[in-house]
């Protein structure tokens, strides 16, 4: 059986940041998680922990939030993954004048209302990034 690290790197070299899915290598990926969890006694406790989170929102204090984002432009780095979107879709609520997400992939489900930037964050931010 292959060791914890082994199949991490496979796991990373199949899916590499920014890696977008096809079917042959979701299998490949289900394959790999098989052996990664086979190998790690607590794994299914592990894997339930994060699974969870996908039930969990964010709490946030409503009417302190809408005050202090309702009208105001808000940006928020690296709103392209799982708690990014989530962060989104909250902020998006308390009705900000501009809500931006910058991050170097573009996220795999859009919130409503916000518009995406990709590159450094410096070039967002009144020009005070120069590469």
């Amino acid at each position: 059986m292959p060791s914890v690290q082994d199949t991490l790197c496979r796991m990373t070299h199949v899916a590499p940041p920014g890696w977008r899915p096809t079917g042959e290598e979701l299998d490949r990926l289900r394959r790999l998680t098989g052996q990664l969890m086979a190998a790690q006694p607590d794994s299914h406790a592990e894997l339930d922990r994060y699974l969870s989170v996908q039930e969990r929102g964010i709490p946030v204090p409503e009417q302190e939030a809408e005050a202090a984002i309702r009208g105001r432009r808000v940006l928020v780095t690296g709103g392209s993954g799982c708690i990014g979107t989530e962060l989104l879709r909250t902020l998006a609520h308390l009705r900000p004048s501009v809500l931006l997400s910058g991050a170097d992939t573009p996220p795999a489900q859009s919130v409503v209302g916000v518009r995406y930037l990709r590159g450094r964050a410096g070039h967002w931010v009144g020009g005070c990034g120069h590469g």
